[in-house]
């Protein structure tokens, strides 16, 4: 059974059912769910907010727009690899469980966030450098498209009955919740430290911070258990081919949720676009 259908049919069944009081097994493993989500968040947050400072690092010395462009278009590629790291992690997720695939996407990306927090400069290895930075962000990428579908089924399965509505929302709350983390630290740091440090190692404190809450997340979710709801369905042997049966079954349900997401998160862009450029301006070596 995909992730998608055991969501639909765990709200089905506890729509007439009276909310329960969740157990600490339940609450431990929505925590992790939430809190695994969040870090994603949060190293794609860092990146973004701390391009201006580390971009030359990783590019010749030259134009400082021309590095930061380079920088952002490696972040850019991110989003192509994100849909394939949840069609390969999602139906991870479902045919080996839910456990198993957040564990992987939260140890990826917190090794991607630990190779950026320690690669060496285009000084030190040359086009190495940039290279290491692409490849590092694409483990994140693949991590990141994996994470959101599988935590949010593991979240509502893990839910006490009568709740899966509520605790399905932080899952959308621990996505802000990391990129405004993600501007915290960045404000930290910057304000910590002076232009001269921030270039020398400050961004790089960012990462590192960012991948040891991961590996504190990684901890916490080896400790929890499977959902139940995985388990039940596995013993009923129900499909393991998810990917076939939505499009054989849900193409325009499918397409209408992309349709609908896609248009909201474009009302970001230009606000992002902005935000990027005055985050430039403001860290563009003084002469």
């Amino acid at each position: 059974m995909s992730a998608q259908e055991h969501t639909v049919a765990v709200g089905h069944a506890a729509s007439d059912v009276p909310a329960a009081t969740m157990t600490r097994k339940q609450k431990k493993a929505v925590l992790a769910g939430v809190l695994g989500n969040a870090i994603e968040y949060l190293d794609w947050g860092i990146y973004a907010s701390l391009a201006p400072v580390f971009a030359s690092q990783f590019f010749a010395d030259g134009d400082p727009a021309t590095a930061f462009l380079s920088t952002l278009a490696i972040f850019a590629v991110g989003f192509f690899v994100r849909p394939l790291g949840g069609l390969v992690l999602g139906t991870y997720a479902d045919r080996y469980g839910r456990k198993k695939a957040l564990t992987l996407t939260v140890s990826l990306m917190s090794a991607g966030g630990l190779v950026i927090a320690v690669c060496p400069t285009y000084e030190h290895i040359g086009v190495f450098s940039p290279l290491l930075l692409l490849v590092a962000r694409l483990v994140q990428a693949f991590s990141a498209g994996g994470e959101w579908p599988s935590s949010v089924s593991y979240i509502v399965e893990s839910a006490a009955p009568g709740k899966r509505a509520f605790v399905g929302s932080f899952q959308q709350v621990s996505t802000a919740g990391g990129i405004l983390l993600a501007s915290l630290l960045a404000l930290v740091v910057t304000s910590a430290l002076n232009d001269q440090q921030m270039h020398a190692f400050g961004w790089r404190i960012a990462f590192a911070f960012a991948a040891a809450l991961g590996l504190m997340v990684l901890w916490l979710r080896v400790r929890t258990q499977e959902s139940q709801h995985f388990d039940d369905a596995e013993l009923s042997g129900k499909s393991h081919k998810p990917v076939t049966k939505l499009f054989a079954e849900h193409k325009l349900s499918m397409l209408r949720v992309v349709g609908d997401h896609g248009s909201r998160n474009n009302r970001l862009l230009p606000v992002d676009h902005q935000h990027a450029r005055v985050r430039q301006r403001d860290h563009r070596p003084r002469s």
